[in-house]
């Protein structure tokens, strides 16, 4: 896979809505946090703004940042592939 391709520096994943949302937030420490929708949208705060990604949108997250999740479809589901920080 690709953790062991990259000798552990990255890694990636498929998240799919599971459940009722409840106030969930993107945030991270690493080097590289980026979602590329795969189906379904996904409501987010940017800016104080509210920012819809749908399929074939994407993301990247500056590590500290703090991004609220507004809504999700229940169909969301989005590639997503970190780094963690190095040092």
């Amino acid at each position: 896979g690709i953790s062991g391709a990259t000798n552990d520096l990255a890694s990636v994943q498929v998240l799919r809505r599971c459940g009722p949302l409840d106030g969930g937030v993107i945030e991270h420490n690493g080097e590289l946090w980026f979602a590329f929708m795969r189906r379904g949208s996904l409501a987010i705060e940017v800016g104080g703004e509210t920012v819809t990604l749908v399929e074939r949108d994407s993301i990247s997250v500056p590590p500290g940042e703090i991004v609220p999740v507004v809504d999700a479809s229940v169909d969301a589901e989005f590639l997503l592939v970190t780094l963690p920080g190095q040092g």
